[in-house]
């Protein structure tokens, strides 16, 4: 309830990943995430992986996310009840980043209308959104960009949106494509920061290599 994650798969692998401002101190033993969403089990979250930047480096906005790897799952059939990981592209994703873009997140707001907890119950609702956005360009912050979230968006409270993938969309031959671009890490109105999923893919290299 803090924050949003998100599912990708490398190759052969499935990875968890979130803003690392979302997790709590031994919160990475701690999460649950469940195997659909109308699911009662919770996926097997094996390693843990965060960044560690040099001493003094005070940029470090591009070093705010986290990687769990994931136990092996069948997610079933494309059904809107199942959990679908993102596919971590292959090709530089930033040649997709300019002003002509269309960007949209897909997270969990703690505004979102169907959202909050029933203590009598013992029920914890959550609502995804999705939410279009313009891409305005590189922030101050290395390897981040700057979106803004158009007037449309369901909800003005970005609370508990980090986390979130960001994907360009695209029209492409009657559909719609979405490529995985970033994680967003924060938001102020309706302006927000994500880190370049190029980065993300080098954690995840990187992860991998100290886990062989």
């Amino acid at each position: 309830m803090a924050g949003t994650g998100f599912l990708l798969r490398h190759q052969n692998s499935i990875y968890f990943a979130t803003a690392y401002h979302c997790l709590s101190p031994g919160d990475h033993n701690r999460l649950r995430v469940p195997e659909g969403y109308q699911s009662n089990r919770v996926l097997i979250l094996k390693k843990f992986g965060s960044t560690v930047l040099p001493p003094g480096d005070e940029d470090k906005d591009h070093g705010d996310f986290a990687l769990f790897s994931v136990g092996p799952i069948d997610f079933g059939p494309r059904d809107d009840r199942n959990l679908e990981p993102a596919y971590l592209p292959n090709s530089d994703t930033t040649t997709l980043l300019n002003e002509n873009v269309l960007l949209t997140i897909r997270g969990y707001p703690a505004a979102a209308p169907l959202a909050g907890i029933d203590y009598n119950r013992h029920v914890v609702t959550v609502q995804v959104l999705l939410c279009d956005a313009s891409y305005l360009g590189p922030a101050k912050s290395r390897y981040c960009h700057t979106l803004q979230l158009i007037a449309e968006c369901p909800v003005s409270d970005l609370n508990h949106l980090s986390g979130s993938p960001v994907f360009a969309k695209f029209p492409y031959k009657g559909e719609i494509v979405y490529v995985l671009v970033g994680l967003l890490i924060r938001g102020g109105g309706r302006l927000c920061q994500f880190i370049s999923i190029e980065v993300i893919r080098e954690g995840i290299r990187k992860f991998e290599t100290s886990n062989e």
